[in-house]
């Protein structure tokens, strides 16, 4: 469908571009001023639009939407404080490492600090909280600002999802007329493929422009010195907080096993359940670890940590009663979860590569002075610890249901 007017060709173009970079949801605000991105949205045939009043609710629907599917969510907002309604969902985002592309419409410059209403300050209104910001031109109805906008979409796909993911926020300035006007105004003619490609995007849905995307790969130099430490480590133990990563867990089961340790797993870390080897997770930490004496005497010489901070309060508190046991933690992004400041390195690579990397070293034996690994009567000790935990606590409840 040829578009009404400049404003919806280059609204139009964005939206066709979220698409293709892979955001198929988008959780509408509605508003005057953002009328355009609402009515291209609910156009195109790609994007799923839910339609919630209240900002703040919102916020946090677009935020359950992008952690259950794993993808990101767009946000739409229009102009003024209902924008600044989003900061708690920006915030969790931010820090919850989930995809969000947070979406504001906003007066044209002209109209801004002239005291129009429903304009407030937007440029960067989230602060450090949005992982990228950008405060789009102008729409126009031309080659050049069409395929500025479509990269641009690319972009805030791209910058969202990548590790670790996060909000992105594009700050939209729109000139009346916000509807579809009834007499298309003169547009360009499309005479040639790339001018076609500008307004109608690649063939086949492609995206503009594309962004390649790849597991980050821990060098062999970096995987065989740490196999080879963690080996020789006779107590060592495996922290696994909050993840989605679906392909983590299993290969968390497999480090365990060779590694012969424990693995501490939070409720949120997906490593509690599934069809993965769940013999050496211990589920129970939070009942043993209340017993003063048994967190002194489990005393680990080795942790390696998965995902963010565990919930427990108590497991933080293990793992800062040991200074002397060498805390590694794997991130696959840029991130330094740390909040115990006990960590002695930090591994930038993808956790579940990481953990199939050691796990072939060391089923090869291809680290130089590795040790035998673990001593099988440490994940003893925690194992029969965690089911005597659980028999207490079941025998402290069919008490309770006795008692009543």
């Amino acid at each position: 469908m040829r578009p009404e007017n400049a404003t919806y060709a280059y609204i139009g173009a964005f939206i066709d571009e979220l698409v293709r970079a892979g955001v198929r949801h988008l959780v509408l605000c509605p508003g005057s001023r953002s009328t355009p991105l609402a009515i291209s949205a609910d156009r195109h045939p790609g994007m799923h639009v839910w339609t919630l009043i209240d900002e703040r609710s919102a916020g946090f629907f677009a935020l359950g939407l992008a952690r259950g599917l794993r993808e990101p969510a767009a946000l739409l907002s229009t102009s003024g404080t209902a924008a600044a309604n989003f900061l708690p969902a920006v915030v969790e985002a931010r820090y919850g490492r989930v995809p969000l592309v947070v979406l504001t419409a906003d007066r044209p410059h002209e109209l801004r600090e002239a005291g129009a209403l429903q304009t407030i300050d937007q440029i960067r209104l989230y602060g450090t909280h949005a992982k990228w910001f950008a405060d789009l031109a102008l729409p126009e109805a031309t080659d050049l600002l069409l395929r500025y906008v479509r990269t641009v979409a690319g972009q805030a796909g791209a910058i969202a999802r990548d590790e670790p993911a996060g909000p992105v926020h594009l700050n939209f300035p729109l000139r009346e007329p916000l509807v579809p006007l009834h007499a298309p105004e003169e547009l360009p003619p499309m005479d040639c493929r790339a001018a076609a490609e500008a307004w109608e995007g690649r063939d086949g849905g492609r995206p503009y422009a594309a962004s390649g995307r790849s597991r980050r790969v821990p060098s062999a130099d970096l995987v065989a010195r740490l196999a080879r430490d963690l080996s020789r480590a006779a107590r060592g133990v495996i922290v696994c907080g909050p993840c989605d990563d679906p392909v983590l867990p299993a290969a968390v089961a497999r480090l365990a096993a060779a590694l012969r340790v424990p693995v501490l797993a939070d409720p949120l870390s997906n490593v509690r359940c599934g069809p993965h080897d769940r013999s050496r997770v211990i589920d129970g930490y939070d009942l043993i670890l209340r017993v003063g004496s048994l967190a002194r005497t489990l005393a680990p010489d080795a942790i390696v940590r998965f995902g963010g901070a565990p919930a427990s309060k108590l497991l933080m508190r293990y793992l800062q009663a040991h200074p002397g046991a060498r805390q590694i933690v794997i991130d696959g992004g840029d991130g330094w979860s740390d909040p115990t400041r006990m960590a002695s390195e930090f591994v930038h690579a993808d956790p579940a590569v990481f953990c199939d990397a050691v796990v072939d070293v060391l089923s090869t034996g291809t680290a130089a002075g590795a040790g035998a690994a673990g001593d099988a009567s440490w994940s003893a000790l925690w194992a029969g610890l965690s089911v005597r935990a659980h028999e207490a606590l079941g025998q402290r409840r069919r008490t309770e249901a006795t008692s009543t």
